[in-house]
């Protein structure tokens, strides 16, 4: 069966860029092959012209290249807002075990608030030493993969958010107050930092991941 040449493989990756917005290094790649892999075979099979086998080929991903409108993933190939919404509800799923958990514990034992509020101290300067971490890693990658961009949202998310609520926790641990100092007690606080939390663990063995992705990519290109 004959090949595509460079040409016409450079076709089609410049409709996964320009068409369908599929940014993503090592997708790309992958459909890319796939496209073409069929796309060959149609020719070979049906003794199709090139420009007519691609054109059937991409009406067969269309639906899955096309980019959502609207809602939390506009402008988002839908195979990939399917991987980050997974990952949203993954992080949920945990957050919802852990923070049930945690409050159990809590109302169980009767803990003191000081005690909570220099829980959720802790847990702020555990979150900013895996930040640390994890922007360490993002700065090794040298692709855009559909992982390491939903992780990179992540980060800039939570270190905002972070750094705001550790301000709030110093602030009232230098005035003496028992809570953050905008009456929201010390649940809520708790809460988001694990939040936090939770949502940086995630994403820290997902950027691992996606580093390993990158590796298996630059072996194929």
């Amino acid at each position: 069966m004959k090949s595509l040449n460079t040409d016409q493989i450079g076709i089609i990756e410049e409709i996964l860029l320009e068409k369908y917005n599929l940014k993503y290094d090592h997708l790309r790649v992958e459909i890319l092959d796939h496209i073409a892999s069929e796309t060959e075979a149609l020719i070979y099979k049906e003794a199709l012209p090139f420009d007519l086998a691609l054109k059937t080929v991409f009406k067969l991903w269309h639906k899955e290249l096309q980019t959502k409108k609207l809602g939390m993933y506009k402008n988002i190939p839908r195979m990939v807002a399917a991987l980050w919404r997974r990952l949203d509800v993954e992080f949920l799923a945990v957050f919802a075990v852990v923070s049930t958990a945690v409050f159990l514990l809590i109302r169980g034992y009767e803990v003191d608030d000081q005690v909570i509020k220099d829980g959720v101290l802790l847990v702020l300067i555990i979150n900013m030493l895996i930040l640390t971490e994890t922007i360490s890693l993002i700065f090794n990658s040298s692709q855009k993969t559909v992982l390491n961009e939903y992780v990179k949202k992540s980060v800039l998310a939570c270190l905002g958010f972070n750094v705001y609520l550790l301000a709030l926790s110093f602030l009232s641990y230098g005035s003496g107050q028992r809570d953050f100092g905008l009456d929201w007690g010390v649940y809520l606080p708790l809460f988001l930092g694990l939040a936090v939390l939770i949502r940086l663990i995630l994403g820290y063995f997902t950027m691992k991941k996606s580093l390993i992705i990158e590796k298996k990519t630059l072996k194929i290109q």
